[in-house]
């Protein structure tokens, strides 16, 4: 069986690691039958040993499901947009985030009407290491739906939101099998949640994303920074 989707995911806590030391990361899988398929609720846990505690704290981080079963033989297509104009370039998205060169997945955003399109960069660093071990999902994927969701919003309310939840997310394609370059197709659902599909240049579906939601970051934006994503985004 392989990994169908990803389903029922909460982001309740980081987990840091502090002051360069090693952590152990527990995994808790617990298996049942669901028809023809097999779905395996998980829960991610760490300890940290605090000063003058005599107990471990235990601390629930992650959370969500992975449906299991063998994959379907069609997958969807996509119109292909084309490029704008003007868009927000990879310098103007990374004054406003946070994150390290392996994972800087945009280099070119835009926005038209109810839809935001993301470009994923070239020649990016190696996602993990050693590069040759598979991925069962696509982890630079699923963050190129995040951060442009996460665009659209800071232009429209002017606040950072973090990951928080996702209904589902199901990886069809890796990187390695798209066809030219890869973009996410983003658009905001009425109950404010976000929906995306990533798509090579052929318009076929690498990864199908639903109901994504956030939560606000206490990171303000640069006052310039945000004038510039909102004169494009907003």
């Amino acid at each position: 069986r392989q990994v169908l989707a990803i389903e029922n995911v909460e982001f309740l806590s980081p987990f840091k690691f502090y002051r360069d030391e090693p952590r152990t990361v527990e995994v808790q899988a617990f298996l049942g039958p669901d028809s023809e398929e097999v779905v395996t609720s998980c829960r991610l846990v760490g300890r940290r040993q605090l000063a003058r505690q005599r107990q471990e704290q235990e601390t629930l981080h992650f959370v969500g499901r992975a449906r299991l079963g063998e994959p379907p033989e069609a997958v969807s297509t996509l119109e292909v947009p084309s490029l704008p104009g003007e868009g927000l370039r990879g310098p103007d998205i990374y004054r406003v985030y946070f994150h390290g060169p392996a994972y800087q997945v945009i280099d070119l955003a835009w926005r038209e009407g109810s839809t935001v399109f993301g470009r994923l960069a070239d020649e990016l660093p190696p996602n993990h290491v050693p590069e040759d071990r598979t991925l069962q999902m696509a982890p630079r994927l699923i963050e190129l739906c995040f951060q442009t969701a996460g665009l659209w919003e800071i232009g429209d309310k002017g606040r950072i939101g973090l990951p928080w939840r996702v209904a589902s997310v199901t990886a069809h394609r890796s990187v390695e099998a798209a066809q030219g370059r890869i973009m996410a197709v983003v658009q905001r659902a009425s109950d404010d949640s976000f929906d995306a599909k990533v798509i090579d240049e052929e318009g076929r579906v690498l990864v199908d994303l639903a109901g994504y939601r956030t939560v606000e970051s206490p990171t303000e934006v640069e006052p310039e920074a945000l004038a510039r994503l909102r004169s494009i985004m907003g």
